[in-house]
C-alpha cells in the first residue's frame, strides 16, 4: 500500500512539473510569418508618376516578363543571358546547395519512422585462469547476427519541427538560387550594356576627333594665308588631344566589359571576345507604364521570400529547443541470435529477443536548455527584423529604380535637344569663321559645347538602359512594357 502512494506520488510530481515547463515557453507557428507580412505597412503606389499599378498578371504576362530581356530585341544579349543562366559556376553552387536541402530534408522525414540496423559479430577470446571457472574452458567463441531498432514517439513535436526547419531551408535555398538567378541574368545584361556603351562612347569620341582634326586642318589652312595665327592652331590641337585622351579609357571599359562576361557566362575564351568584337547598337529603349503594385511585388519578390522562410526555419528550430523541456520515449528492441558455434546460429535455441520503453530527459539539467531556448528565440527575433527589413528594403530599391529610369529618360530628352542645338551652333560658328565674321575663339567655344553635349548623350544612352535594367530587377520581371 504505502509503494502504491509513492508511485502515485511520483506521477503527479512528474505531471505538475510538465506543466509548470509548458508555462515557461510558448510553441510558436510558423504561419506567423504571413501575420508578420500582412502587418507591414506598404504603399498602394510608386512615387513615380504616370504610373499604373497592376495587382495580378495572368498567365502569359508572367511568362513573358520572367524573361524581360527578350523585351530589348538582341539576339546576341538573349544568348549571352541563357548561357549564363546555365553555365554560371554561382548558380551551380546555388543548385547544389538546393540538392543538399533536399537531401537534409529527407533525412529529417526518417525521424518519423523507426530505425533498424542490422550487426553480426565473432569473437574469440581467452579468459584468465585467474577468474575462470573450474571446468570452463580457457578460450570460448562467440556468434551473433541480427537486428536493433528504435522509435522515437513524436509526443511533443521535436520530430515535426525538425521536418518544418527542413522543409523552410529547402523553400529558402529555392527562393536563394531565383533571387540569383534574376540577379545573374540582371548582371549580365549590365555588363553587355557596359560593352556595347562603351563600343558607342568610344565610337562617339573618334567621330568627334575626326571632326576636331578637319578643324585643326582648316586652321593650319587659314593661318598659311595669313587668316589665322598660331594661337588658334594650339587651341584647336589642345581641344582635339583632350578628347583623344578620353579614348583608351572607353577601349579599358570594352576590355573589363568583356571580361565581366566572361566570368558570368562560363566561358573565358576567345570566341565570346571574337562574337562581341564588331560593335553594335545599344538596344533600343521602351518606356514602362505598368507594373506590379507594390503589395503584389513584395509577396512575388524571391528575396524577400527567402528572409521568410529563413523565419520560418528559425521559429521551427526555437520549437525544437521547447521540446527538449519535455521527455523523450523511444521504444528500443532487437531481435537476433547468439550461440557458441557459429554453425548454430539461426536454430530456435540460439534465438534472444528484447523490447522495452525508455524515457530521457533532462530534468536535472534544464537550465542548459532554457539557455539553448533564449538563444534560439534570440536568433529568431533576429530573423523577424531581418524579414522585415528585407520588404522595406524591397520598396525603397524598386521605387528607386523606377525614380531614376524615369528621370534619366527626361535628362535624355533634353540631351537630344541640346545635342542638336549645339550642333547649329557649332555649324554656324565654323561657316562664319570661314567667311571671316567670326574669330576662332567663338569655334572653339561651340565646338566644346557639341563635344560635352554628345558625350553627356553617349553616356546617358549607356545609363537609361542601365536603369532599365535596375527596374526589372528590383521588379522581378513583373512588369509591361508598352510601345
Amino acid at each position: 500500500m504505502m509503494k502504491s502512494q509513492i508511485n502515485r506520488s511520483r506521477v503527479l510530481l512528474a505531471a505538475s512539473l510538465i506543466l509548470l515547463l509548458t508555462g515557461c515557453a510558448n510553441l510558436k507557428s510558423t504561419h506567423d510569418t504571413e501575420n508578420v507580412l500582412n502587418s507591414i505597412a506598404v504603399p498602394t503606389s510608386y512615387s513615380t508618376p504616370g504610373l499604373s499599378t497592376l495587382s495580378t498578371l495572368d498567365d502569359d504576362q508572367n511568362q513573358a516578363f520572367t524573361q524581360w530581356w527578350t523585351k530589348l530585341n538582341d539576339p546576341q544579349l538573349t544568348q549571352l543571358i541563357e548561357q549564363a543562366l546555365a553555365l554560371n559556376y554561382s548558380l551551380a553552387a546555388a543548385r547544389a546547395s538546393l540538392e543538399e536541402a533536399y537531401a537534409l530534408l529527407g533525412f529529417e522525414r526518417l525521424g518519423h519512422y523507426p530505425q533498424v540496423q542490422s550487426n553480426a559479430s565473432a569473437t574469440r577470446e581467452k579468459s584468465s585462469q585467474d577468474v575462470r571457472l573450474a571446468g570452463a574452458p580457457a578460450i570460448s567463441e562467440t556468434y551473433s547476427a541480427g537486428f536493433d531498432a528504435s522509435w522515437e514517439l513524436d509526443v511533443f513535436g521535436s520530430v515535426r519541427n525538425r521536418v518544418k526547419a527542413a522543409k523552410a531551408s529547402l523553400a529558402e535555398r529555392e527562393a536563394n538560387l531565383r533571387a540569383l538567378q534574376i540577379s545573374i541574368a540582371a548582371e549580365t545584361a549590365k555588363a553587355y550594356i557596359d560593352l556595347r556603351g562603351a563600343q558607342h562612347q568610344l565610337a562617339v569620341g573618334q567621330a568627334n576627333a575626326a571632326n576636331l582634326r578637319e578643324t585643326l586642318a582648316l586652321t593650319n589652312r587659314l593661318m598659311e594665308i595669313g587668316r589665322g595665327d598660331q594661337l588658334d592652331v594650339s587651341r584647336a590641337q589642345a581641344q582635339l588631344s583632350l578628347v583623344e585622351a578620353s579614348l583608351p579609357g572607353q577601349t579599358a571599359n570594352i576590355t573589363l566589359a568583356l571580361n565581366r562576361l566572361s566570368v558570368l557566362t562560363g566561358e573565358h575564351n576567345g570566341d565570346l571576345r571574337t562574337l562581341l568584337a564588331e560593335p553594335k547598337p545599344l538596344p533600343t529603349v521602351q518606356p514602362i507604364h505598368e507594373v506590379v503594385a507594390p503589395e503584389t511585388l513584395i509577396r512575388h519578390r524571391p528575396d524577400i521570400q527567402q528572409a521568410e522562410q529563413a523565419l520560418a526555419a528559425a521559429i521551427a528550430r526555437y520549437n525544437v529547443r521547447v521540446a527538449d523541456l519535455y521527455p523523450r520515449i523511444t521504444f528500443n528492441g532487437g531481435l537476433g541470435y547468439l550461440s557458441t558455434e557459429l554453425d548454430r546460429l539461426g536454430e530456435v535455441e540460439t534465438e534472444t529477443y528484447r523490447f522495452g520503453p525508455s524515457i530521457h530527459w533532462a530534468a536535472l539539467d534544464l537550465g542548459r536548455v532554457q539557455a539553448q531556448i533564449r538563444a534560439a528565440d534570440a536568433r529568431t527575433q533576429a530573423e523577424l527584423a531581418n524579414f522585415k527589413r528585407q520588404v522595406l528594403r524591397a520598396l525603397e530599391d524598386t521605387d528607386n529604380a523606377l525614380q531614376l529610369f524615369t528621370q534619366e529618360e527626361i535628362r535624355r530628352t533634353k540631351l537630344i535637344d541640346a545635342l542638336n542645338a549645339s550642333q547649329r551652333s557649332a555649324d554656324i560658328a565654323r561657316k562664319k569663321y570661314q567667311l571671316g565674321a567670326e574669330n576662332f575663339l567663338s569655334v572653339l567655344v561651340a565646338e566644346r559645347e557639341r563635344l560635352n553635349v554628345s558625350a553627356q548623350l553617349a553616356a546617358s544612352d549607356t545609363k537609361v538602359l542601365q536603369d532599365l535594367i535596375v527596374v526589372y530587377k528590383n521588379l522581378s520581371g513583373g512588369w509591361i512594357a508598352m510601345n
